[in-house]
């Protein structure tokens, strides 16, 4: 109980300096924002946790409108960007009774209001929800996780990339490993769950390209380094072949995707003469 009343007491204060950064378009006010959203979905309180997503979400857009196309863009953004819009999205997609702090009683058919059982029930606050879900938003969804993953954790395929010749003696060698799994798991994940005939399972063909080439590119490029083999999925030549699949059947609606796959070709016969030449 004490340590409730603590945490209440340090949320009430955190909230008073995210009010002050409320309008500060920099990447320090979008972290504490994020944080913030993460934290209250933790504590199971979704209205607030969707809020801060949101006001993430607005910030990350606002200040990606800043850069100019002669200007990178860093990659710590990146990630905050693509992951609060994730986040935002999955709480788009849950019923509205959960997105708001009102506990306005709903009216509903055959129901007595005046009993003090049909009151204390949470059932009885909810009015016309569908059951089941539509396999749209079912894909979209495990889509989202997958992103997720892979953006959370793609840092660690790049550190492991960049320091390749080091990397054997790195004193947390193992726990680099086991995230490096989640982003490979999370791109095999990802091609997977789209690779359906159907265009409109998906929200947007070019986004979901563009994550497809990416994703099919880290897949090859982990082929090639042996550190990589053992956290590769068995069917990781099949997977790669369904994410260059994927892409041909996207370029037919966006053909801005056909310079892409024929990236992705050109890098697959590379890796394949690499690994030839390996096996020599």
């Amino acid at each position: 109980m004490r340590m409730e009343r603590l945490r209440s007491n340090l949320w009430d204060k955190s909230r008073l300096v995210l009010g002050y950064i409320s309008t500060d378009m920099s990447m320090a006010a979008a972290q504490s924002s994020m944080l913030a959203s993460i934290y209250m979905g933790a504590c199971g309180r979704i209205a607030e946790a969707f809020h801060w997503a949101h006001a993430t979400a607005v910030k990350c857009e606002n200040m990606a409108q800043i850069y100019t196309k002669n200007e990178s863009i860093p990659d710590a953004f990146c990630r905050l960007y693509w992951v609060s819009f994730i986040y935002e999205s999955i709480y788009h997609n849950l019923p509205e009774f959960l997105l708001t702090n009102s506990s306005q009683d709903i009216s509903m058919t055959g129901i007595d209001l005046s009993s003090p059982a049909s009151l204390q029930s949470p059932t009885t606050r909810i009015q016309g929800i569908l059951t089941g879900n539509n396999s749209w938003n079912v894909l979209r969804l495990k889509g989202r996780y997958y992103a997720g993953q892979y953006i959370i954790h793609r840092p660690f395929i790049e550190f492991i990339v960049l320091n390749i010749d080091n990397f054997e003696c790195h004193p947390h060698k193992e726990a680099v490993l086991k995230r490096s799994k989640t982003c490979l798991d999370g791109c095999a994940g990802f091609i997977k769950v789209f690779d359906v005939e159907t265009a409109n399972s998906l929200t947007c063909l070019f986004l979901a390209g563009m994550a497809t080439f990416t994703m099919t590119i880290i897949l090859m490029v982990a082929t090639t380094l042996p550190v990589f083999y053992d956290l590769l999925p068995e069917d990781v030549e099949a997977i790669i072949a369904t994410g260059k699949r994927n892409l041909v059947r996207f370029s037919q609606n966006v053909a801005e995707l056909e310079w892409h796959l024929t990236v992705l070709e050109h890098l697959d016969v590379a890796r394949r003469c690499r690994i030839a030449g390996d096996d020599v």
